[in-house]
C-alpha cells in the first residue's frame, strides 16, 4: 500500500459536528532527519506540526498561515509550528536534541521535554490585514489538551482534539496524524454523549494509521453508525517558503548602519533558515548593495513622514 500524507474533512452526526483529520508520517520524518531531533523532540514537534495544520486547514485565503508558539519552560525550548491553507508545514525548535526520563507508563514524555508552565501562543493569519493572536495557559504539556483549551476558550468552539506521533527504539516514524471534532451550533445533547463515549476509540487514532490503515479507514472506524460524510480533502507535506529574496529584506530590516558595520567587521554574512536548514551566503558585494537599499528605503520614509505631517 502506497502511504500518502493528507488532511480530510468531513462532517458527522447528520452535520451536528465536523472532524478534521491529518495523516501526516512522511511530514514529520522529513521534520525530524532536517533537524536531527531526539524521539521525545520528534513526537512533541510533531504534535505541535499536526495541530498547526488543523488549524490552518481552515483559513480560505491561500495567502494566510497559522503558526503555534509553545512556549513551556522545557528542555528543548521555545519550539514553532507553522501550516498554511497549501497543505504546506514547517516547524523548528531550539534543542532538537533535548530529552526527558521516559513517563511511567512507557510513552515518550512529551510534557516532560516542552515543559508545563508557561503559554500557547496561536498567530492565525487570514492572509489581510493584521493577524490575530490568541494566548493561553498551558493545561498539560502534551500539545493536544492545550489546543483544545486554546479553541474552546479563545474561539469558543467546544471540541476534542487528539495529536499523535508514534516513534520505535530506532527514531522510526510509525504514525503521525491529528483528530479533531467540533461541536457545531445547536449540537443535540445525544451526539455530544455519544462523542464522549467515543473518546476512547477517538485517542486510537495515530495507532490504527501506524498500523497500515488508510486514513478513510480509520474514519470510517471511529465513526461507525455515525453518518460519516468526507466534504473535502487535500495532500499535505513539510515544506519551508523560505528563499534568497526573503533573507534579503530581512538583512536589509536591520538597517544601513548595521549593515555597513557587519560588512566592515566581517566582510560578509551567511543566515540559515530555523525551519529547513537551508544556507545563503551574502558577500561584500550584497551586503554594500543591501545598505544602499536599506538607505534609499529610510529616506522614502522620511520624505514621506513630512508630506503627512504638512
Amino acid at each position: 500500500m502506497e502511504y500518502r500524507d493528507e488532511l480530510v474533512h468531513g462532517l458527522v452526526y447528520n452535520g451536528a459536528a465536523s472532524v478534521i483529520a491529518v495523516s501526516g508520517r512522511e511530514a514529520v520524518e522529513q521534520m525530524r532527519r532536517i533537524h536531527d531531533c531526539s524521539p521525545t523532540v520528534t513526537a512533541a514537534l510533531g504534535r505541535l506540526m499536526m495541530g498547526a495544520m488543523v488549524c490552518a486547514s481552515e483559513i480560505k485565503n491561500e495567502k494566510g498561515d497559522v503558526s503555534l508558539i509553545f512556549n513551556g519552560g522545557g528542555p528543548a525550548g521555545r519550539a514553532i509550528a507553522v501550516a498554511a491553507p497549501d497543505g504546506s508545514m514547517r516547524a523548528t525548535v531550539v534543542d532538537p536534541q533535548a530529552d526527558a526520563p521516559i513517563r511511567p507508563d512507557h510513552k515518550l514524555n512529551v510534557a516532560g521535554v516542552l515543559g508545563r508552565e508557561g503559554m500557547l501562543t496561536v498567530v492565525r493569519d487570514e492572509g489581510r490585514g493584521e493577524p490575530y493572536v490568541g494566548q493561553v495557559a498551558l493545561q498539560s504539556g502534551e500539545v493536544a489538551e492545550d489546543l483544545a483549551y486554546y479553541f474552546a476558550t479563545s474561539e469558543q468552539r467546544p471540541c476534542v482534539v487528539f495529536l499523535g506521533v508514534i516513534v520505535d527504539r530506532e527514531a522510526e516514524i510509525l504514525g503521525a496524524g491529528a483528530l479533531a471534532v467540533f461541536l457545531l451550533p445547536n449540537c443535540p445533547e445525544e451526539v455530544i454523549v455519544d462523542i464522549e463515549h467515543r473518546i476512547g476509540l477517538f485517542a486510537e487514532y495515530t495507532h490504527i494509521l501506524a498500523e497500515g490503515q488508510t486514513i478513510d479507514d480509520v474514519l470510517a472506524i471511529l465513526f461507525q453508525d455515525a453518518n460519516l460524510e468526507i466534504t473535502a480533502r487535500q495532500p499535505i507535506a513539510y515544506r519551508c517558503n523560505c528563499s534568497r529574496e526573503r533573507m534579503e529584506r530581512a538583512l536589509t530590516t536591520i538597517g544601513r548602519e548595521e549593515l555597513l558595520k557587519l560588512l566592515e567587521e566581517d566582510g560578509q554574512a551567511e543566515l540559515n533558515c530555523e525551519f529547513c536548514r537551508a544556507k545563503q551566503l551574502f558577500t561584500g558585494e550584497d551586503l554594500a548593495r543591501l545598505a544602499d537599499l536599506a538607505g534609499a528605503v529610510k529616506r522614502a520614509d522620511i520624505e514621506l513622514t513630512e508630506q503627512e505631517d504638512a
